[in-house]
């Protein structure tokens, strides 16, 4: 994404691929899923970890919202599921913080990861 891209701006754009996804273009959950993935994912900058984990968190709770599930037996989800894991093994808290994150917006964030890991990886 754009070096000056904000966090809220990470999140506000993937709402708004997932709204278009599912309302304008009806595709079911996994699908908007993919769609979203497939949109943002050139948005950001493979350099930069803090925003990757900030795109793909933004991306997981939503998706987590309209009912996502990740089928273990997909390969496309296996490697999904793979490559947060390794985003969130390797971002650390000075990451989040260099973007911008601080207080009690950084809290939320991490504690939105945790939820996500929770949801989404703890069968990984």
């Amino acid at each position: 994404m754009r070096n000056d891209l904000e966090v809220k701006e990470i999140f506000s754009i993937v709402s708004g691929l997932y709204s278009k996804a599912i309302a304008e273009i009806k595709l079911r959950p996994e699908q908007a899923f993919a769609y979203v993935q497939d949109e943002a994912s050139p948005l950001c900058p493979s350099d930069n970890i803090a925003l990757s984990v900030v795109l793909q968190t933004a991306i997981f709770k939503d998706g987590m919202s309209y009912g996502v599930e990740l089928s273990r037996e997909s390969p496309y989800a296996e490697d999904m599921l793979a490559d947060l894991s390794k985003l969130y093994d390797e971002c650390s808290i000075d990451d989040l913080i260099e973007i911008g994150l601080r207080d009690g917006e950084l809290a939320e964030f991490i504690d939105l990861m945790n939820v996500i890991k929770k949801k989404y990886l703890s069968l990984a």
